[in-house]
């Protein structure tokens, strides 16, 4: 797209945004700011900001003259505004049959149109009444947002069987030019200014050129012309190394290449709503599983290189088990320390889902289901996983910390909360409850331990509980959901909790990243059951300060589980 100047008025272009800004914020937006904002301004200035005799700082005054140029901070928005306007018409066109978009099967969604940046595709049939409406189209998007297509950069490209006179007669209405298969990849390179990058992104680069493109760095690296010479300090796989590993994280285009086809896969896997997710579950794996269904690897380029992510998500992914409908128990990953499913010795075909091997009125495991179809070690592991209250099941990525891919991980590869040291509630009327936990390792039992103060800061109560947990943070969390429990058994409606993990304190407080994602669930638990109080609140505690919940937590995990 390039500029011109003076559009004409854009708001009957505009009526196809529907206003997502009330009355009452426009108001808001007009109203005189009142004196305590005035002054937290002022006193907020820096002294260089420091208001001149004509109200701005000292220098000459430059007054706009040609509306919005580039580089103003408005101009982004303002393109962003027009080119969703142009989105909603080229959509109104499609539902009333003016045009139609490319479909890839016949129950794929049409696309009409794709949109980066200041570079868009436009998809309809070759139709020549097709043609006339979307150079109309584009005719009134130009008159009314002041952008005009580039027809100097604009090219035209047809699917192979549409007939030739069809191709000239489009090609004139569009201005165009027709272009060849090999054309097109210059237009495509026009749009993806980063080539190499984006391609890495998305094929498998055969190891010919990754291996090129690695020896581009190294000759960089060592300062190596075409002479040859240079300084060798180290060989290349020790540069390429991650920084904590003692190199200078140079990273390798093989590896870059199938971490980036990972995350390619990881969003199919997980962003199922988005259109190409749907256009490719159509061609490619319609009422299958692709984590453990077969799929064929054949097809385009870009769907062999999610093949190629796929063999690495299903090398590492785990189920965060949900209410347990959604994953299946002898094909999916579920156990967090298994990278396989459990051992089918005991199939029954009678059982399929997790969530049959669940009691949901206690929200426990069924232990007598689990010790008939699993061995010892498997039941154990099983016991270990916390089911939550509610939610979905969801697709983790146990490398990461939060669960979710990470680029940086898969590479790698091949603040703490507010504190406040309170001895009573911060408020009247608030029962408040510390919670600690002691832990050793996974294969020996916890201890949760919770103090009760009532508003005065007299003790009204304690409990220990004996439970077994992965780690210390997943305790800790158990310790907190147990406290808002007993508040609930109690009946209160005003609760102060406290506790000494920062981690699982901040994931209260509303960062959820802050824990592991096998304590994610618990979390959420907490925070479901906290929104039934009047009022509640979360704060850490230094240890020192939770002595006697310490001291407690570690005698109760002496007692038997």
């Amino acid at each position: 797209m390039s500029r011109t100047t003076s559009p004409n008025n854009p708001v009957n272009y505009l009526n196809n945004i529907t206003p997502c800004i009330t009355d009452a914020d426009n108001c808001m937006f007009i109203a005189c700011p009142s004196y305590d904002e005035v002054k937290n301004t002022v006193f907020a200035m820096k002294p260089w900001t420091t208001p001149g005799p004509d109200g701005f700082p000292g220098g000459k005054l430059y007054y706009p003259q040609r509306g919005l140029r580039q580089g103003d901070p408005l101009s982004p928005y303002l393109f962003i505004l027009f080119m969703e306007a142009f989105s909603r018409d080229l959509r109104s066109a499609e539902d009333s049959n003016l045009i139609n978009g490319f479909q890839v099967t016949k129950e794929a969604p049409p696309i009409t149109h794709l949109f980066f940046a200041d570079d868009c595709f436009v998809f309809i049939k070759a139709r020549i009444q097709e043609a006339n409406q979307l150079a109309k189209i584009i005719d009134q998007f130009s008159k009314f947002s002041g952008q005009a297509v580039n027809f100097g950069k604009s090219a035209v490209a047809f699917s192979p069987k549409v007939p030739g006179n069809i191709k000239n007669t489009i090609s004139e209405i569009w201005k165009g030019k027709f272009v060849t298969p090999l054309g097109r990849t210059v237009l495509i390179q026009s749009v993806l200014c980063n080539f190499a990058n984006r391609h890495l992104e998305v094929f498998p680069m055969p190891k010919t050129i990754t291996d090129k493109m690695d020896s581009v760095q190294m000759n960089s690296q060592w300062g190596k012309d075409e002479k040859g010479g240079g300084i060798y300090h180290k060989i290349w796989l020790d540069l390429a190394l991650p920084k904590n590993l003692g190199g200078l994280n140079i990273r390798r285009t093989n590896i870059l290449n199938l971490a980036l086809l990972t995350k390619l896969a990881w969003r199919m896997l997980t962003q199922q709503d988005e259109m190409c997710v749907q256009i490719l579950s159509c061609k490619y794996f319609k009422n299958t599983n692709p984590l453990n269904g077969v799929v064929s690897s054949q097809g385009s380029w870009i769907w062999k290189g999610i093949c190629h992510g796929l063999d690495i998500v299903r090398r590492y992914y785990v189920w965060e088990i949900g209410d347990g409908s959604q994953v299946d128990i002898w094909k999916d990953n579920w156990i967090s320390n298994k990278n396989k499913p459990p051992d089918s010795t005991f199939y029954s075909s009678n059982m399929k889902k997790v969530s049959q091997l669940i009691d949901h009125e206690s929200h426990a495991w069924n232990c007598d289901t689990l010790n008939a179809l699993f061995d010892e070690d498997t039941v154990n592991d099983i016991m270990k996983i916390i089911i939550p209250l509610n939610g979905q099941a969801q697709l983790r990525w146990p490398p990461a910390h939060n669960g979710s891919y990470m680029f940086t991980v898969v590479v790698n590869i091949s603040t703490t909360g507010t504190v406040r040291h309170l001895r009573k509630p911060s408020f009247p009327n608030v029962e408040k409850i510390n919670f600690d936990a002691s832990f050793i390792n996974s294969s020996l039992p916890s201890g949760i331990e919770l103090t009760l103060r009532n508003s005065t800061g007299f003790c009204d109560g304690v409990r220990c509980i004996p439970l077994k947990t992965v780690d210390v943070e997943q305790a800790d969390a158990l310790g907190a959901i147990e406290a808002v429990l007993w508040a609930k058994e109690r009946g209160f409606q005003r609760i102060h909790l406290e506790g000494d993990c920062v981690n699982v304190v901040r994931a209260i407080q509303g960062h959820p990243t802050s824990v592991k994602w096998t304590t994610n669930n618990i979390i959420r638990d907490i925070l479901y059951l906290l929104s039934d109080f009047e009022y509640w609140e979360c704060s850490y505690a230094h240890r020192d300060a939770n002595s006697l919940a310490d001291s407690l937590a570690k005698f109760a995990k002496t007692q038997v589980v």
